[in-house]
């Protein structure tokens, strides 16, 4: 009985270490929860589940895109989506890896990596505030992972279109 017991407990830490969870130190319930909200969010993206997706942020959430001219309202990212999301039925896929989640009361902050099959690996950030019970986020920002060695040749890109007339 004893050497089922152990052989249980043992592959149960062959699953769990398989998993990627902690097995020394269980996650706060409530950062579980933030961890819960935006994985929704990011598989409501990708199945284009307009609604779900934007039931996930507050009213006057905002949505930070990678291009400097990309800061929407919730409305306004409503309205950006909407054509790829309901009539085309296309999303976004984004695979979250490297999430860090800091809690202070109802305010979650985190980042995260992701990664996208079109631009590899990107860094996603934001702030969600506990409303009535649930996670919402209040704001998310997507930005490109720029190794520093590539930086310069990055920038000068950028420069030299920015001042292109």
């Amino acid at each position: 009985m004893r050497r089922m017991t152990m052989i249980a407990v043992a592959g149960a830490l062959v699953l769990i270490g398989s998993l990627g969870m902690q097995t020394s130190k269980p996650a706060h319930p409530e950062t579980v929860q933030v961890g819960v909200t935006m994985d929704a969010f990011h598989k409501a993206a990708s199945e284009a589940d307009f609604d779900a997706y934007f039931a996930l942020m507050r009213d006057d959430g905002v949505f930070l895109g990678t291009d400097a001219s990309e800061r929407w309202t919730k409305a306004q990212f409503e309205d950006y989506a909407r054509p790829f999301m309901v009539e085309q039925g296309r999303g976004w896929i984004y695979h979250p890896r490297d999430r860090h989640i800091s809690i202070r009361g109802d305010v979650a902050w985190f980042d995260e990596l992701i990664d996208n099959d079109k631009y590899g690996t990107l860094r996603g950030q934001g702030v969600l505030v506990r409303e009535d019970g649930a996670w919402k986020i209040a704001q998310y920002s997507y930005s490109f992972a720029v190794p520093n060695d590539k930086a310069p040749a990055v920038v000068e890109l950028i420069l030299s279109d920015e001042q292109t007339p």
